[in-house]
């Protein structure tokens, strides 16, 4: 049984999360919310991104990201964009990231991505393995490899 705190906790997280799938909402880490509003989301792609030593989870979400925007050319997504721009398309991903989320560079995420509005939502997720080794030299703190999902929504 959770104590009084974690439930409620539990239940924000909850809530939060459900109105980032359901409703489009990003809530940043003030417990702002706002509104990604994409009035049609054309395609979504999937990527997976590792830093095997350093234990660096933006260079794990920048490799995610390109992972999910890497194998793709949609030469006639312009035409169907509102103007005919790409300026007018926007990116919402989402970043399942095991821990240390506050310390994820949004802005370098961001720079992955060479068009559109883009928004980040971090959420608990990815995954934590041994690489069966930790080298100082390489910045290993410890002999874990983080593991980043990334889901990457596109549309208007």
């Amino acid at each position: 049984m959770m104590e009084n705190g974690n439930y409620y906790k539990h239940i924000r997280w909850s809530f939060e999360h459900f109105c980032t799938s359901f409703y489009g909402e990003i809530f940043n880490e003030l417990g702002v919310v706002s509104e990604i509003m994409m009035n049609k989301v054309m395609f979504i792609e999937i990527g997976t991104g590792i830093d095997l030593h350093g234990q660096d989870v933006t260079v794990a979400c920048a490799r995610a990201c390109r992972d999910a925007i890497g194998h793709n050319s949609m030469p006639g997504l312009r035409s169907v964009l509102p103007g005919n721009s790409l300026d007018n398309m926007k990116v919402h991903v989402t970043l399942g990231v095991p821990f240390h989320h506050e310390q994820v560079n949004i802005e370098t995420v961001k720079a992955v991505f060479p068009y559109g509005q883009v928004f980040i939502t971090i959420r608990e997720g990815g995954l934590l393995a041994s690489s069966g080794v930790i080298l100082p030299e390489k910045g290993d703190q410890t002999d874990e490899m983080v593991i980043v999902n990334a889901v990457v929504e596109v549309g208007y």
